[in-house]
């Protein structure tokens, strides 16, 4: 079970993203061919595999999938479950998808799920050619995966680029620059505190928002996470993530609103996450105070 937020572009929502199960296809019975490793042994680069497919034919049907890939069909499963098996046997044949996502005759359903397969191998390497995809002459999906993807890497020039992009005339490139941004500096986080609470601010967006913090969670998140866990009328997923970081986050005063979430959120799982989380804010509220009592 994989709880993910990435919503880039308007066909795919954050809604959609949450809680999807990667089930790995069945393994094919083993069996030794010219140039296969051993039962047992690790698939070396180059060589073929038991059942016979290389990291190469993975990914030539990893692409031919997506590109099948509709709203009532996005097909997170199916390719995100086959990009984990083509990341433990290489990693970085997943930066070929990033063909896909600057093709302008890819579906945005393509570029979408070739982002979030890419995303996490993205590293300063590819920094130069995903700035370039942001670039105002590029389509706008490309432009909005991008600049999602620029997000996960931390240097001045990309921070640089973010700051040039939170005004950019694309809502999705600017949501995803401020996001980046707010990662980085604490005034920025404030901004995106109040971009969150705005009435316009759809609930994909929020999720976005959520997820992002979550996933670099600063003290100051307490009262938006809060807000978060409490909201009913967002997705599930969003709920859980908020409450599982008020967990690592939260102080005595939050007690009160998971106890809530635990109770009557309409969600199991966000009760089980609320549960959960008490019990690991409980548990280091608990050995804080320890660590304060007066010496004896």
């Amino acid at each position: 079970m994989r709880a993910t937020a990435l919503v880039i572009g308007i066909c795919l929502t954050a809604v959609l993203l949450y809680g999807c199960n990667r089930e790995a296809e069945q393994a094919a019975p083993p069996t030794t061919q010219p140039g296969a490793p051993a039962a047992g042994q690790p698939v070396l680069p180059g060589q073929t595999p038991p059942g016979g497919e290389t990291v190469e034919q993975m990914v030539e049907r990893w692409k031919q999938l997506a590109k099948t890939a509709t709203r009532e069909n996005p097909l997170l499963n199916e390719t995100g479950a086959l990009a984990d098996e083509i990341a433990i046997r290489d990693p970085h044949a997943l930066l070929s998808l990033l063909d896909l996502v600057e093709d302008d005759q890819s579906t945005p359903y393509t570029k979408i799920l070739a982002t979030l397969s890419v995303t996490p191998v993205v590293g300063q390497h590819v920094a130069p050619r995903l700035i370039e995809m942001t670039k105002s002459e590029k389509e706008s999906t490309t432009r909005a995966c991008a600049t999602n993807m620029l997000r996960q890497i931390p240097t001045e020039e990309v921070t640089a680029v973010l700051r040039q992009l939170k005004t950019d005339s694309e809502p999705r490139v600017r949501l995803y620059a401020q996001i980046g941004l707010a990662t980085r500096d604490p005034k920025e986080r404030q901004e995106v505190y109040a971009l969150w609470r705005k009435p316009e601010t759809t609930a994909d967006e929020k999720g976005t928002i959520i997820d992002a913090l979550s996933q670099m969670p600063a003290l100051e998140d307490v009262a938006l996470m809060q807000e978060a866990a409490a909201a009913t009328t967002l997705a599930e997923g969003v709920r859980v993530v908020a409450v599982q970081t008020l967990g690592q986050i939260g102080k005595a005063e939050q007690v009160p609103v998971l106890t809530t979430c635990s109770q009557s959120d309409p969600s199991e799982k966000v009760r089980t996450a609320a549960q959960e989380a008490l019990i690991q804010l409980n548990a280091r509220v608990s050995a804080q105070s320890q660590l304060t009592l007066p010496l004896q």
